[in-house]
């Protein structure tokens, strides 16, 4: 059978995955390796700041909205 290595992955793979991450696209997380270290462990810190801020805007967009008059806008 025939192993190849897996690539490990690294902050640039973090960065560019976090750079497709914008206030149209909220619902992405990273993929954490699981492996505990300190890239695992900032990928979890990531996704949790992005949930929360998706958070934080879907409440801001609801009171815009009924402050507004607009009819169900969410991200």
């Amino acid at each position: 059978m025939n192993r190849s290595p897996l690539r490990p992955i690294g902050a640039a793979d973090i960065a560019a995955a976090a750079s497709k991450i914008d206030e149209r696209n909220l619902s992405a997380r990273l993929k954490r390796t699981g492996n505990g270290d300190e890239l695992d462990r900032m990928t979890e810190v990531f996704n949790s700041m992005v949930a929360r801020l998706r958070m934080w805007l879907i409440a801001r967009l609801q009171i815009e909205s009924r402050a507004f008059g607009a009819a169900n806008y969410m991200p």
